[in-house]
């Protein structure tokens, strides 16, 4: 039975205090921070809350959505949901460092009923979800923009890969909602904060993605992590880009980077793409840059549609055969 309770308990077990805490230490670096302590008032609505939904009460709609017209009580009803997430994706961060939401030992708090490992395992390889996660995708989906916030803080601006991964995946569900909200994060002085911007944008729809953006990230931002960020959302969403992925991957100072723009290059068949690919190879060889040959290998291979290295004179040939760029 899950038992959020405790984030918003006046006077916390000393089980939890660690960990509220190591919360509260991290709110004063955290790009978002976090919202003001609750009122006896919104503690009691939050707990009727939990209860409604722990019972599944038909009721818990209306006060879900009460509480969500309050930026106070929105931010740690979400954070309920985000636990529940973070238990059922990643079990117990243990390294979580000093900006995070510090919920090492809070998955013991979820509920019992989620199921054994065994249960897990076996839904792990049908590919069916465990119901935990579904219902908690539900009420953040539910919560919509009163979410953002709290995914951004705990989640999105984490350092923990998993944990900013799955907050970037979250903002990516709720889209249009999340986007007026992410956009500070684009011009952060934090570097986490920026690239979980570009992330967050390549799970969103791309009809959404303000791809001039991205473009001036990925070239012109001092960290090269974000301008990987940017540069991968680019080469997967947006064929208008191609020219900048060229040009990525040849002048970005990082090989990181430019390994990402060749990458990038593999979806769009033309001779222009096949060529720089080619030289991002004979470049990759001449620096005895493994990753780099590998990553060049296969991006050629998967615009010849073909299996199997060649050499680099053979990939020049089929570059050469290919047509332009501009005649499509």
């Amino acid at each position: 039975m899950l038992r959020c309770t405790a984030f918003y308990m006046r006077r916390p077990n000393p089980f939890l205090l660690p960990v509220l805490l190591a919360a509260a230490c991290a709110s004063s670096r955290s790009p978002a921070g976090l919202p003001p302590e609750l009122t006896n008032a919104q503690r009691l609505s939050l707990q009727q809350a939990e209860k409604a939904y722990l019972a599944d009460a038909k009721d818990f709609a209306g006060l879900r959505d009460a509480l969500a017209e309050d930026p106070v009580t929105a931010f740690w009803l979400a954070r309920i949901f985000v636990v529940q997430l973070v238990k059922v994706r990643g079990g117990r961060e243990e390294a979580m460092d000093s900006q995070s939401v510090a919920v090492a030992e809070v998955g013991k708090t979820v509920r019992q009923d989620a199921g054994s490992s065994d249960d897990q395992l076996l839904r792990a390889v049908a590919k069916v979800k465990n119901p935990i996660e579904v219902a908690a995708f539900m009420q953040l989906d539910a919560l919509g923009t009163a979410a953002v916030p709290c995914i951004v803080h705990d989640l999105a601006s984490n350092k923990q890969a998993l944990l900013c991964q799955l907050g970037c995946e979250l903002l990516g569900r709720l889209g249009s909602k999340a986007l007026p909200l992410i956009e500070p994060l684009r011009t952060s002085p934090e570097v986490v904060s920026r690239r979980a911007y570009a992330q967050a944008l390549g799970f969103m729809a791309p009809s959404l993605v303000p791809f001039a953006a991205l473009r001036v990230m990925a070239t012109d931002d001092g960290d090269f992590t974000v301008r990987a960020a940017a540069i991968k959302v680019l080469g997967e969403q947006d064929p208008n880009s191609q020219l900048l992925l060229r040009q990525r991957s040849v002048d970005d100072v990082d090989p990181f980077v430019r390994r990402l723009a060749a990458q990038g290059l593999a979806r769009h068949q033309n001779r222009e793409n096949a060529l720089a690919v080619a030289d991002f190879l004979a470049r990759s060889m001449r620096e005895r840059d493994s990753r780099g040959e590998r990553a060049a290998q296969e991006a050629l291979q998967q615009m010849a549609k073909t299996r199997g290295p060649r050499t680099l004179d053979q990939w020049r040939l089929f570059a050469q055969s290919l047509g332009s760029q501009d005649s499509k």
